[in-house]
């Protein structure tokens, strides 16, 4: 019988662990990029849907949808977590952020979390979507 208990966004790790497990499971799941969208704060989920705005009057073609910008592959961790302690909180009041350590040495992430509504959501680092495009 198994200790552990499956994920909930209930508390800032758990949130984590289900986004990420819905983007490697988007992999094969195409639905499963929209269950990650839904996981994230408010502030990436917008910016989420000001580029999909952008990308649909582009590409002149059909309507893009925010959570089909979550490519898949591409939101994942690049290092496999420890076990037992590979994820950590750090909780101020409503922001917390999430710590990971890898197995290898100098692995480690951060990523910010917003608890809304009761539920903890993710909170992506997105490049200014206002800034103008490189030369």
């Amino acid at each position: 019988m198994s200790c552990s208990t499956a994920p909930t966004d209930d508390d800032p790790v758990g949130a984590l662990r289900l986004f990420l497990a819905a983007m490697e499971r988007s992999r094969t799941q195409p639905s499963a990029r929209e269950q990650a969208f839904a996981l994230l704060a408010e502030p990436s989920r917008e910016a989420l849907r000001r580029r999909a705005r952008l990308a649909t009057a582009l590409a002149g073609g059909r309507d893009l949808e925010p959570y089909e910008l979550l490519v898949p592959g591409r939101f994942r961790m690049r290092f496999s977590p420890r076990s037992g302690d590979g994820f950590t909180a750090q909780v101020d009041g409503e922001r917390a952020t999430v710590v990971v350590r890898g197995r290898g040495e100098g692995e480690r992430a951060e990523v910010g979390m917003r608890l809304e509504g009761g539920h903890w959501r993710v909170l992506l680092e997105l490049p200014d979507d206002e800034a103008p495009p490189s030369p």
